[in-house]
């Protein structure tokens, strides 16, 4: 169990507005005891593509949970690498575009988020987080159905303090009394 000072609090909730980002992706249905494992291996074969095929990685693999994922539920997991440039792929070894890479442009979006350090990334934590995130986005408008989690540092080493990890949830904003132009990150 998490310290409780180390839980996050509504009061660190904010919000921002994500440009339209180029994505490479490859979803799968995984278990719990198999989605550190499949991120894992995922964001490095992506990354890796992306740089092999004339890209350039320009963030922090996301991870889009589509449906719920715990112990012996396989939930629809899907990993995504912002990248910039033009992939290119063709006919011989190694240049073939792999079955299961996609590849398209993820519309401009708003979103609720929480940054979380080091010490805080616990499946604890990271459901409260989740849980914040979202009343956050149902404060200010029409939340999407599921959360997304961005990891830190693009390396995977990070120090005692340091940021690793982002909760966050998308939303279409409609709070009148606040224009989402006022609050961008």
């Amino acid at each position: 169990m998490s310290d409780p000072a180390s839980l996050p609090v509504f009061a660190d909730v904010t919000h921002r507005t994500v440009a339209p980002q180029q994505l490479a992706t490859v979803a799968n249905r995984v278990d719990l005891d198999d989605v550190t494992a499949f991120v894992a291996e995922a964001a490095g074969t992506l990354a890796a593509l992306i740089r092999a095929h004339g890209g350039r990685v320009v963030g922090p693999c996301m991870v889009v949970y589509h449906g719920p994922v715990g112990s012996g539920n396989r939930g629809p997991v899907e990993v995504c690498v912002p990248y910039s440039g033009e992939l290119t792929f063709g006919e011989g070894d190694g240049q073939e575009r792999p079955h299961d890479l996609n590849l398209y442009v993820a519309p401009a979006r708003t979103e609720a988020y929480l940054t979380l350090r080091a010490d805080q990334v616990n499946p604890q934590v990271a459901a409260e987080a989740s849980r914040l995130t979202r009343a956050y986005a149902e404060a200010n408008g029409d939340p999407a159905t599921y959360p997304r989690e961005f990891y830190y540092p693009l390396d995977g080493s990070a120090e005692p303090g340091q940021t690793t990890a982002e909760i966050s949830w998308p939303f279409d904003w409609k709070n009148q009394l606040r224009p989402v132009s006022e609050h961008r990150a």
